[in-house]
């Protein structure tokens, strides 16, 4: 394949009628390095930074491709829009078909039909990373059960192949340089910025992306200066070239803010290497890249990139999102021939066809059928959403899966609130002539609202609920992290709703249910986890024995499942269940943790979930054909009966006072 590749100055000088191998050489590190980090290989843990070296690439083709051409008068946007679909459609429309007949075969529930029509459904149509961006981060563990999520890198590119055109021709051409840098400052700006937030828009979305191949579009202007500098320098541009991006590879990883400021860092290692391998293509670092095994290796980059996060992904949601070096390797390894297949049956003859199959159906013909491509690509995902999602939401059924309804608590119970909120102007009348109860809580203590509300109901009392989720019932002083992430004070909100409830119905409560996801308690506090859980417990229950509050019933934490619990059952595994002695060890310190505070409050009647869900040293996942979990640790609405046995007699005791 002929790299077109020009070298920008005052006017574009085309070097097109050349070859570099090294640069098909530079796909190699950039795909292996992608595909071993995915697979999981040890030593690979910035792997992902291959994408990156991706995006300066394109930007150098593609950039100085469209100078090039402008520059000489000849540059036709139809064609150039042909072209591009020409190369990505195909290899992609096959991947993606192929997904969609897997997809069939490998999931099961209503929930990754849907997820899956949906990843489908953005990708066919190019704007995949915005789904993504919009309901995963990259570095997610549940993103490897999301079998397209590779999809998001060739979006930005295709978005890029869009928008780089028009900027181009539209820009003066004495002032296309400056424009150039102007964006990519305020791009690269904006990566470092996006970086720090919670979402991370910098990863997933092109604008945030746009320095990356604006980086590479200038390699080839730096290869021009670069000609006259000694062969000694060059060698050594190229030498920390190569290893700044080995360096990203293997010293980074997905703890580390990214793409941000570290970002530079690999982008800056394949913009050395391009410019001095077009300056200087005897360098030895060139050399080693333009050897044949990595010339070989980098032409079915695209589509091994394609292939191989597909198949990761529905051999990993077969093994219940299990990771297995061994077998993962071997996926891989399947990946690269059926990429070298893709190459040989659709790459490269419509490469080869590409002038003739244009001349015959026109530019915007090509552009047309390529769009009605995508078109019935997004058909198909439709297909799945409304033909496959039916079929396994009859199957799902039948494991009588019975959650709560969190709308239908918020819609119709005017004492049911959000820590953040304050209590509907219905709850004063609703507690005015009753005793009531309080249920507080994050999403734990969601699932038990109707059968605490239940028990409460049955002993003639009202129930209010204070919850909010990812954040456990514990009133702190600015050490709280909400589960998975580094905003802190969410437990701040509790004592202002409880004393909204308390003054709502103008009297104390007589009982108090604290229950949380305990076991996600790792990535609560700074430092001393357990003692400042103790601490910070020890104020909420003095806090609500000062309201008045009567009894307080502390549920520990739930059996935990390695597995997701539907998807468990619906694949048939031989034993769903999970381990008494192995959740006891795992949980040990936390529990010591919740019973420490016993011993100050009287008032406190600890409740361990265990002792009614586990029958001798297994949890079950389902009794009777009744699924206990909805995942892998919420309770369903019949799990919440089987443990409101236990909550029950301390509510009555409380009530019966």
């Amino acid at each position: 394949m002929n790299q077109r590749v020009t070298v920008a100055g005052t006017s574009a000088v085309s070097i097109q009628s050349q070859y570099f191998p090294f640069i098909d050489g530079l796909r190699a590190i950039s795909i292996l390095s992608v595909v071993l980090y995915h697979a999981g290989m040890p030593g690979f843990t910035g792997g992902f930074v291959g994408v990156d070296v991706f995006f300066v690439i394109s930007g150098c083709l593609i950039i100085n491709h469209i100078t090039a051409e402008a520059s000489a008068g000849r540059f036709d946007l139809w064609t150039f829009y042909a072209r591009r679909s020409l190369r990505i459609l195909p290899a992609f429309g096959v991947v993606l078909a192929t997904s969609a007949v897997l997809a069939n075969i490998v999931l099961y529930t209503p929930a990754e039909f849907k997820d899956f029509g949906r990843q489908m459904l953005w990708s066919s149509i190019m704007v995949g990373n915005h789904y993504f961006f919009n309901h995963q981060g990259y570095f997610d563990v549940a993103s490897e059960l999301k079998p397209l999520l590779n999809m998001w890198s060739l979006a930005v590119e295709e978005q890029f192949y869009l928008i780089a055109p028009l900027v181009i021709c539209a820009s003066l051409p004495n002032r296309l340089v400056k424009i150039a840098i102007v964006i990519g400052c305020v791009s690269f700006a904006a990566c470092v910025i996006g970086t720090l937030r919670e979402n991370n828009p910098a990863f997933f979305l092109a604008p945030f992306r746009a320095w990356e191949f604006i980086a590479g579009g200038a390699a080839a202007a730096i290869a021009k200066r670069l000609t006259g500098i000694r062969a000694s320098a060059l060698e050594l541009i190229a030498t920390l070239g190569l290893a700044a991006i080995f360096y990203s590879i293997v010293a980074f990883d997905s703890e580390l803010g990214f793409p941000g400021w570290r970002a530079a860092v690999p982008v800056a290692g394949a913009v050395a290497l391009i410019s001095t391998g077009i300056a200087r293509p005897s360098s030895r670092a060139i050399k080693l890249l333009a050897a044949r095994p990595m010339v070989l290796v980098g032409l079915v980059s695209y589509s091994w990139y394609l292939w191989h996060w597909p198949l990761l992904s529905f051999a990993r949601i077969s093994r219940f999102g299990e990771r297995d070096l061994i077998q993962d390797s071997a996926m891989a390894a399947f990946a690269l021939m059926l990429a070298a297949a893709t190459y040989l049956l659709v790459e490269r003859p419509i490469r080869a066809n590409r002038r003739q199959i244009i001349s015959r159906i026109g530019t915007r013909g090509t552009v047309a059928a390529s769009a009605a491509s995508c078109l019935f690509l997004a058909v198909v995902a439709a297909s799945i959403l409304f033909i496959s999602l039916p079929i396994a939401a009859r199957d799902y059924a039948k494991l009588n899966v019975n959650s709560v309804d969190k709308r239908a608590i918020y819609a119709n119970d005017p004492c049911a609130i959000l820590a953040s909120d304050a209590p509907s102007p219905g709850c004063a009348e609703k507690l005015a002539n009753s005793p009531y109860g309080l249920l507080i809580g994050d999403s734990h203590a969601e699932t038990s609202y109707e059968s605490v509300k239940q028990t409460a109901e049955d002993g003639g009392a009202k129930l209010a609920t204070i919850i909010e989720r990812a954040c456990a019932p514990v009133i702190t002083s600015g050490v709280f992290r909400r589960w998975g992430d580094h905003g802190d004070g969410c437990g701040a909100r509790y004592p202002r709703a409880m004393e909204s409830i308390v003054k709502a119905a103008g009297k104390a409560p007589k009982f108090a249910v604290l229950k949380a996801h305990w076991r996600a308690v790792d990535n609560l506090f700074f430092e001393n986890t357990w003692n400042r859980l103790s601490a910070e417990l020890d104020k909420t229950i003095a806090f609500l024995e000062a309201l008045g509050t009567e009894q307080i019933i502390l549920v520990g934490p739930t059996p935990q499942f390695e597995r997701r619990v539907p998807e468990c059952l619906m694949r048939g595994a031989k034993d769903c269940s999970t381990s008494l002695s192995k959740n006891r060890d795992q949980s040990a310190e936390i529990v010591s943790s919740l019973k420490r505070v016993l011993s100050h409050h009287p008032s406190i009647r600890y409740v361990d979930p265990t002792e009614s869900l586990c029958i001798g040293d297994q949890c079950p996942a389902q009794i009777n054909g009744i699924a206990l979990y909805h995942d892998t640790n919420h309770l369903t609405l019949d799990g919440e009966k089987i443990l409101s046995s236990q909550i029950a007699p301390h509510i009555a005791g409380a009530l019966a006072n």
